[in-house]
């Protein structure tokens, strides 16, 4: 968990996203990575991306147990993460 905490920091996206994919990490985990991409996205101006990322996050979410705390912790992490990139995608129009 390290080295995928460590890749977002770096501002190092393909990895970022591989530690995503990897079912070695936990699925919150994974969520998060998905999540913190989505802000190395935003600077790229990779709109399509983003969608894309915070749809895998969202399955990833929904897959946890309903009864895991983490499922609403990433449920709100995306929700964050969506509603500041349609707050930033509308200033950009």
């Amino acid at each position: 968990m390290l080295l995928a905490k460590h890749a977002p920091a770096t501002r190092d996206l393909e990895t970022a996203l591989e530690f995503a994919r990897s079912e070695s990490l936990s699925p919150i985990e994974r969520v998060w990575i998905y999540t913190e991409a989505v802000d190395l996205i935003k600077t790229k101006k990779s709109r399509g991306n983003v969608t894309d990322l915070l749809v895998q996050a969202v399955t990833l979410a929904r897959e946890m147990d309903s009864a895991d705390p983490n499922r609403a912790r990433a449920l709100t992490a995306v929700a964050l993460q969506l509603c500041v990139t349609s707050e930033s995608l509308r200033n950009r129009i």
